[in-house]
């Protein structure tokens, strides 16, 4: 018996599917980019702001640049929409309190 056109077909079926999953997961990586480059412009953005705030206390500021830098997209978002007020007042009343 020939056994041949089963190899053939099996063959053929596991190079579709390589296909297949080749240009789905280029399709997700070529849809990651600009995900990437939002989140390096995040971080990169909510840590200049953090050094630009040298008044505020050191502690405080490190734990921005961590939350920042671990946490994904969120970490910067979350710095832009909290942290950089409190970063501010504290800054502030520091600035009061050594006068």
């Amino acid at each position: 018996m020939d056994f041949s056109f089963i190899v053939g077909a099996f063959h053929e079926t596991i190079f579709a599917d390589f296909e297949y999953a080749w240009e789905m997961h280029r399709t997700l990586m070529l849809a990651m980019i600009p995900v990437m480059i939002l989140q390096i412009g995040l971080v990169v953005a909510a840590i200049g702001s953090i050094a630009k705030k040298g008044d505020a206390p050191a502690t405080d500021r490190i734990i921005w640049v961590l939350v920042t830098g671990l946490v994904s997209i969120i970490g910067p978002v979350i710095y832009f929409a909290v942290g950089a007020k409190m970063l501010d007042e504290k800054a502030t009343q520091n600035i009061y309190n050594e006068s």
